[in-house]
C-alpha cells in the first residue's frame, strides 16, 4: 500500500491506480489549504458556548444523569465574564465582514440553566450591538420545556435544533 502511493504510476490495475490519485490529489489539495489558512489572520465565524450537562429528563443510557462530577463531564453554565472576555477578544481580532454565529449547546440540555441562558443571550445580543456584528443564533434543546420558555425561544433564537433524544414517550 505504501509503494503504490509513492509510486502510484506504476499500479497496473488502472481503476486502482485512478482511486490512489485522487486520493493523493484530495490530500495535496487539503494541505494546500491548510496551508492558505496558516497564512490568514484568525476570524473566528462561530462561538458555541457549552452549557453543561445537566438536563430536565432522567434518560436511563444517559451521562448526564450521573451525580459524581469528573473530568469527563461539564457541570454548570459558563460564568458571563468568561463569556465577555471570550467576546472581547473575537472583537478585537475580527476580520472582514462582522458577522457570528453563537451556538448554546450542552452535553445536556441548555435550558436546564434557564436564566444563564437568558443572560449570556442578552450579554451576547448587547455585544452585537456594541460592535456592529451580524449575529445569527442557535440552541440545541430536547424540546421539554413550558410554553413560557418555548414562547422566548422562539422569539430570541433564529435556529432551534430539536434533538431526537429521551424516553419513548417524549
Amino acid at each position: 500500500l505504501i509503494e503504490s502511493f509513492k509510486y502510484p504510476n506504476q499500479i497496473i490495475d488502472k481503476s486502482l491506480q485512478k482511486t490512489i490519485l485522487s486520493i493523493i490529489n484530495i490530500a495535496r489539495s487539503a494541505i494546500n489549504k491548510w496551508e492558505h489558512k496558516k497564512q490568514v489572520p484568525f476570524s473566528p465565524e462561530c462561538l458555541t458556548i457549552h452549557v453543561g450537562s445537566e438536563c430536565n429528563l432522567t434518560c436511563s443510557y444517559c451521562y448526564s444523569r450521573l451525580k459524581e462530577t469528573n473530568n469527563k463531564i461539564l457541570k454548570g453554565f459558563p460564568k458571563n465574564e468568561d463569556i465577555k472576555v471570550i467576546l472581547d477578544y473575537i472583537q478585537k481580532i475580527k476580520q472582514g465582514k462582522q458577522a457570528l454565529t453563537v451556538v448554546f449547546h450542552g452535553s445536556g440540555e441548555p435550558t436546564f440553566h434557564w436564566t444563564e441562558l437568558v443572560n449570556s443571550h442578552n450579554l451576547v445580543t448587547d455585544f452585537a450591538k456594541r460592535y456592529d456584528f451580524e449575529i445569527f443564533t442557535y440552541v440545541a434543546t430536547n424540546g421539554s420545556l413550558d410554553e413560557n420558555k418555548t414562547e422566548w425561544l422562539a422569539r430570541n433564537m433564529n435556529l432551534i435544533g430539536i434533538s431526537c433524544d429521551g424516553p419513548q414517550a417524549i
